[in-house]
């Protein structure tokens, strides 16, 4: 079920309001978040390294927590940056609905709809709002994409070797390559 779904039908059950908006949100994305969660466990769950760790004899807590937990991390943190910026979008679709932040309060969506009424005579009341709401959301998005380059060592690159020698002041390297001597 698509969580900006799942806040509607949460919305209709507990009335609307900023906390509800909020609580909702929160709440729709929380089976997306334990699918995405149990998937990953249960591909390290059948890695060679768990094999290992049950015939030497280890408990499924230090199984769990010391050896599947620290592989699954990263790209959970990386799936929470993500799911943030779509946190941020559903909250204006909710608010620009009627169904998240009031009138006396300003949010995105609020803007938004104040903006669409104002249309033909301001119509930077309409633009500005959404091209915040698309600037943060792409940021967030970029910087989950670096947080997971930075946490996932698969993707870091290593210097070449002419960085390498000039960094450390090496010439054997590029003497022997240049003498053709193995």
């Amino acid at each position: 079920m698509p969580p900006l779904l799942l806040s509607f039908i949460l919305i209709a059950v507990m009335g609307k309001g900023m906390m509800t908006g909020i609580i909702a949100i929160g709440i729709s994305y929380i089976p997306l978040t334990t699918k995405t969660a149990r998937s990953m466990i249960m591909t390290e769950k059948k890695a060679v390294y768990v094999e290992a760790c049950k015939s030497m004899g280890f408990s499924d807590a230090r199984i769990i927590f010391v050896h599947i937990l620290p592989n699954i991390i990263t790209p959970m943190i990386s799936q929470f940056t993500l799911d943030i910026g779509t946190a941020i979008t559903s909250m204006a679709t909710l608010s620009f609905l009627g169904l998240g932040v009031q009138a006396p309060n300003a949010d995105w969506g609020t803007l938004l709809r104040d903006g669409m009424g104002n249309l033909y005579n301001s119509s930077a009341l309409l633009f500005i709002p959404a091209i915040c709401v698309i600037l943060v959301t792409v940021s967030i998005n970029l910087f989950s994409d670096g947080v997971q380059n930075y946490l996932d060592p698969s993707s870091r690159k290593l210097p070449s070797f002419k960085k390498y020698e000039k960094k450390h002041g090496i010439k054997k390297l590029s003497a022997v390559k240049a003498n053709g001597e193995a």
